[in-house]
């Protein structure tokens, strides 16, 4: 990989796990949960170690802002497994409403924001190409 590969990488990765705390705080406060660091970290790592394990099953380094099959593997992984170990590894709870209001949040951000990104890299380059 060079420089340019391991920065789009980089940016994907932290961008991913932004929107994975986006998906916490939010749905914390809309609960109205407290805000103790402990039990944020308790939601948090079952969807982070599922993060880190779609990455490297989907092999994400490689087309890492590509929404297919990068995206749609990351977020299929992510919320499989993330809600799998919340319930199998860590006791909490996957109330029906949580598994598909979870899912969804994570489709549109994980799948989304490289739908986006694809997009705008398009329209740059068509724009570059014009006469």
């Amino acid at each position: 990989m060079n420089r340019a590969q391991i920065r789009e990488a980089a940016i994907a990765a932290t961008v991913d796990v932004g929107w994975l705390v986006v998906f916490v705080v939010g749905g914390r406060s809309s609960h109205r949960e407290s805000a103790s660091a402990t039990e944020a970290l308790e939601v948090f790592a079952p969807f982070a170690i599922a993060l880190v394990v779609a990455w490297c099953l989907a092999r994400a380094w490689r087309a890492p802002a590509a929404p297919f099959p990068t995206g749609a593997s990351v977020w299929l992984i992510t919320a499989g497994l993330g809600l799998l170990l919340r319930w199998a590894a860590f006791g909490r709870s996957t109330a029906f409403g949580f598994v598909i209001i979870g899912t969804f949040f994570l489709m549109i951000t994980l799948l989304g924001w490289r739908m986006v990104a694809e997009w705008w890299r398009e329209r740059r380059q068509a724009s570059d190409n014009k006469p």
